[in-house]
């Protein structure tokens, strides 16, 4: 049995190995926050980067251990468009992780694709217009001036609001004709909407949280906060589903397996915020 005592060096490589474990807990309580996203994924990223970067001092095994995780962690932590897109609309992390210039076209695209698939209505919808208004993505901000000859190019206030372009389909119809015909300056600096508050946007900062920051800025960046709350509320981990399936097997139990599955989901979801109901 004198194999199985603990020599020095294992008591060493414990120690090592304890101490790079240690970084990972970090990781664990940062992914437990009140409400993670997929931002944190570059946060992550440079964590265990850090953590394996090999020293002088550690063992042959805890070299090997670093080595396979520093091989595998693009693998296993992906920093795919997804994780791009939050970390864009995550002002803590966005100018560590990328430039203005990468940010603001991920964003433009983001909110095109976003704008023409079928739920761009229902996500852009501002709660004050009515439900068939549509927001117009080539509204331009900075009209060029109109002379008295052309008065046809004169818009209602609807379509040149410079917060927001919300116009029924007839009038957004009406201003594509009347770009058309009249055109645009091109000595006259234009701007879409989106662009003008990613411009905004791109020039402040700020290390709270992110989904308070999009809450308190919902009034001066409605697209954004808009996109903010798609692609925001995906979970890094999957902690929160665990959790469900957890709470789930509770409430269904051999005494309550007839439960409908809406009344088995509203009992879940008063659950996990009955803090807030």
């Amino acid at each position: 049995k004198s194999d199985m005592i603990l020599d020095k060096d294992d008591f060493d490589l414990l120690q090592q190995l304890r101490q790079f474990l240690t970084s990972f807990n970090d990781i664990t309580n940062l992914i437990s926050e009140n409400s993670p996203n997929l931002a944190l994924v570059p946060l992550i990223h440079t964590i265990i980067k850090k953590s394996c970067q090999s020293s002088n001092a550690d063992l042959p095994v805890m070299k090997r251990i670093k080595k396979n995780v520093l091989d595998h962690v693009d693998m296993r932590i992906p920093i795919n468009k997804l994780v791009k897109i939050s970390a864009a609309l995550d002002p803590s992390v966005r100018d560590i992780v990328m430039s203005k210039d990468e940010s603001s076209a991920i964003l433009e695209e983001v909110y095109k694709d976003l704008y023409h698939s079928p739920y761009g209505d229902s996500i852009f919808s501002a709660p004050h217009d009515d439900s068939d208004d549509e927001y117009i993505e080539e509204h331009v901000i900075d009209q060029p001036p109109v002379s008295a000859a052309t008065p046809i190019a004169t818009t209602s206030k609807c379509c040149d609001d410079s917060r927001v372009g919300s116009c029924s389909q007839p009038k957004k119809m009406k201003l594509a004709l009347i770009e058309q015909a009249v055109g645009v300056n091109p000595l006259q600096t234009t701007e879409t909407p989106v662009r003008a508050e990613t411009r905004k946007y791109l020039g402040m900062s700020d290390t709270g949280d992110s989904l308070q920051f999009w809450k308190n800025n919902a009034t001066d960046f409605p697209l954004l906060s808009a996109m903010a709350r798609v692609y925001l509320g995906l979970s890094p981990g999957s902690v929160p589903v665990e959790c469900l399936f957890s709470t789930a097997g509770l409430i269904l139990n051999g005494k309550r397996s007839s439960l409908s599955p809406y009344r088995v989901n509203m009992m879940c979801f008063i659950h996990d915020n009955y803090d807030r109901v």
